[in-house]
């Protein structure tokens, strides 16, 4: 590849990552201010849409550590986002659920998160659409070198 080929990939890549941190950083106030954390509002969301998951399986789709996902989950049963119950065929495991606790936590949260970012819409409707193009053209590419 040509060093103006690869320094063009670079700011392309540099920018999706500045993006991330910045929508990261929005979030992460959303949630603070809602007192939950990224990783609990994360793994709430899990569990909202799979509901009876276990520990196991939210840590193997978050790739972490069974240890860290097990240490959040407990703080959030604590603090009444979830609660669990014993699964039956495997005593080892517990399923997991949200609460109207959490279900309120991750609304407040995502309201707010989405609210601060409603601006990104001024950029007008047919650059939106130019945007998700690209983004799956570029999703395509990247799928066929990892596939």
């Amino acid at each position: 590849m040509t060093e103006e080929k690869n320094l063009q990939l670079k700011t392309v890549l540099l920018s999706f990552r500045e993006i991330h941190q910045k929508t990261r950083h929005i979030l992460n106030a959303a949630a603070m201010e809602k007192d939950i954390t990224i990783v609990q509002l994360l793994i709430a969301d899990i569990i909202k849409h799979s509901p009876g998951i276990n520990s196991q399986d939210i840590a193997k789709e978050m790739r972490l550590a069974k240890s860290t996902v097990s240490g959040t989950v407990n703080r959030m049963i604590t603090a009444n986002f979830i609660t669990t119950e014993a699964d039956l065929q495997d005593k080892r495991s517990h399923k997991l659920y949200i609460t109207d606790l959490g279900m309120k936590k991750i609304r407040a949260t995502y309201d707010i998160y989405l609210e601060n970012l409603a601006s990104l819409l001024d950029i007008g409707p047919e650059k939106i659409e130019t945007l998700l193009s690209i983004h799956h053209d570029l999703l395509t590419k990247i799928d066929e070198v990892t596939l």
